[in-house]
């Protein structure tokens, strides 16, 4: 994924109202979960994730494979 690809699907699942948690798969294959919109955020090249423990994971756009959006509650 590009930077650009990374930040328009960013921008619009952060838009949602209200906001509903997702997660960030990496080919890597870790997915942590995203449960606030200013937890990523890009600064450069590089996204930072902010996890639970508040520690800071920087990583890139490349490493991005998809963004993971839970059913809404109205897809029921």
């Amino acid at each position: 994924m590009t930077p650009d690809q990374l930040d328009v699907l960013l921008r619009a699942v952060h838009r949602r109202r209200p906001f509903r948690a997702y997660a960030i798969e990496f080919e890597s294959g870790g997915e942590p979960p995203v449960t606030h919109p200013e937890v990523v955020t890009r600064q450069g090249e590089f996204h930072v994730f902010v996890g639970p423990d508040r520690g800071q994971h920087l990583f890139v756009a490349a490493s991005v494979t998809r963004l993971i959006l839970p059913p809404s509650a109205d897809a029921r």
